[in-house]
């Protein structure tokens, strides 16, 4: 599942991919504007939650809504999950 979330982002390391897959992390793919990754991360600081969206705009207002409440252990990145392999 790590593999599949950084393919999801070109390979790259973020701060909501662990780089050990001891670390819990929770996918939203087709977050939208990130209303159940923002609920989820705040209701549980422990898991780190990546949210996964190709619509820009949506992301960018989940990313905004993220440093807004303070989450520290959620991102989202713009990315087509249907293209994953």
């Amino acid at each position: 599942m790590l593999h599949q979330a950084r393919a999801l982002l070109g390979g790259r390391q973020t701060a909501a991919v662990p780089s050990s897959d001891a670390e819990p992390l929770v996918i939203d793919l087709g977050c939208g504007k990130g209303d159940f990754a923002l609920l989820l991360a705040a209701a549980m600081p422990q898991l780190r939650v990546l949210g996964i969206d190709a619509n820009a705009d949506a992301v960018t207002y989940a990313s905004e809504r993220a440093l807004a409440a303070g989450l520290t252990n959620t991102c989202f990145r713009v990315a087509d999950a249907a293209s994953a392999t």
